[in-house]
């Protein structure tokens, strides 16, 4: 079993002590779609701890990326303008 495995079984292991643990569902979620290729997975898995904690930055920018790598700009300027508008910081996310 590789680290990747292991990784994956230690998150399922924590979602299944405490299942709407954000940062557990985030960085699973991240695992697949980086290293097993299965951006749509992660990009749902990592929706999921936003609508827990909203303002997390750090859940936003994984989102992100995600959605960059999966080849939507569209999507990922509007979620970033979004997040940082809410935040009071009236900035324009670039694509």
């Amino acid at each position: 079993m590789g680290i990747r495995d292991e990784a994956i079984r230690a998150y399922r292991k924590a979602i299944d002590i405490y299942p709407t643990h954000p940062e557990a569902i985030a960085d699973i979620g991240y695992l697949y779609a980086t290293q097993n290729n299965e951006l749509d997975k992660g990009i749902s898995l990592i929706q999921l701890p936003i609508k827990y904690q909203p303002d997390n930055e750090y859940f936003h920018l994984l989102l992100d990326e995600l959605y960059r790598k999966a080849g939507h700009p569209a999507k990922t300027k509007l979620l970033m303008e979004r997040f940082y508008i809410e935040r009071g910081e009236l900035i324009k996310a670039k694509p």
